[in-house]
């Protein structure tokens, strides 16, 4: 019964949710939701009928079993919201875009904790950078230096400086970043969640500078050319695997 499809290719669910009939819709999905997540004529779903036919009852309570459908698009790149605005539904208009500031707030507490492996790693990759610096530390103490600091300080010290400046940004950016997520703020506010993911790249690049000028002076003149050819090569396949996915995806 679930499965069965009339001559549009709908099922029991998708005309339930055209006419507006949540009770019916209830009794359906008490065994499974797969039934309402079938796709229909040009990819849309059981939520684009209930936009197209203005039955936000159904919506309300298909969005509650299926809210990751929420943003869902069509065949031809159409939302829900793309559709309600198409269709001219100002009803629908106001509730899907309650619908999607939900949906956001609810993602908002993953992407805290996104953040905070990614900083916590970066704190502790800047901590080790700056107690143990590229080159060591020096044993003895000298007319030149003393004993316990870094040899990079004597034959490099601008580029030390450098490498000084860099971990600390990162270590303090990833601190500040800690903070705010521990405090809660960034899983209900916008805005907090917008400047611990600024934080966060802050601590990324300064982290990744860091490295960049490490590499540089304990690589020999001779192999500076073939790591800068690495990097080249790395970054052109991170640029080019998308658009080959896309290629790939096209001519399928």
């Amino acid at each position: 019964m679930y499965w069965w499809r009339d001559e549009q290719g709908m099922n029991p669910v998708h005309v339930a949710a055209m006419n507006g009939h949540v009770d019916i819709l209830e009794d359906l999905l008490q065994e499974s939701c797969l039934p309402a997540m079938e796709r229909l004529h040009r990819g849309q779903t059981v939520l684009h009928l209930c936009v197209k036919h203005a039955q936000t009852d159904a919506l309300n309570f298909l969005v509650e079993k299926l809210g990751e459908l929420v943003c869902a698009k069509d065949d031809d790149g159409e939302t829900l919201l793309h559709l309600a605005v198409r269709c001219n539904q100002l009803q629908m208009k106001k509730l899907l875009k309650t619908l999607s500031n939900e949906s956001f707030m609810e993602a908002l507490p993953k992407m805290s904790d996104v953040t905070m492996v990614v900083v916590i790693l970066i704190a502790t990759m800047a901590f080790r950078g700056a107690i143990s610096p590229q080159g060591g530390i020096w044993q003895d103490n000298t007319s030149s230096h003393r004993g316990g600091e870094a040899v990079l300080a004597t034959t490099h010290p601008k580029t030390y400086m450098h490498m000084v400046h860099d971990n600390t940004t990162a270590f303090v950016s990833s601190l500040f970043t800690i903070f705010l997520v521990t405090t809660g703020l960034p899983a209900t506010h916008f805005f907090f969640m917008a400047v611990a993911m600024y934080t966060m790249w802050v601590a990324m690049t300064a982290i990744a500078i860091s490295y960049l000028v490490s590499v540089d002076v304990i690589t020999p003149n001779e192999s500076v050319i073939s790591v800068g050819n690495v990097i080249i090569l790395v970054v052109a396949v991170i640029i080019k695997t998308p658009q080959i996915s896309l290629i790939t995806f096209v001519t399928q």
